[in-house]
């Protein structure tokens, strides 16, 4: 923790006085709030499609998908 480049930057900007104590908590806050929206989309969002995956990953187009993971555990195999 001691070589986090995160709150190394935020100890420089607040020992050159580039910000103050009050905005880059307000920057915090702001990420946060983003990061549980995204969550929260994320979860009530459907599955996507496995096949969408494999797409544009050769030159030749899809692959045969071997196996996927979707929240019920394994799903089953696709073939392109």
């Amino acid at each position: 923790m001691s070589r986090d480049p995160i709150l190394r930057f935020k100890a420089w900007l607040l020992e050159k006085e580039l910000v103050k104590p009050s905005e880059l908590a307000k920057i915090e806050a702001d990420t946060q709030a983003a990061v549980e929206s995204s969550i929260a989309f994320a979860r009530q969002s459907k599955d996507p499609d496995p096949a969408a995956g494999v797409l544009n990953t050769h030159a030749g187009g899809a692959v045969t998908a071997t196996q996927f993971f979707n929240r019920s555990g394994l799903a089953n195999p696709i073939t392109t």
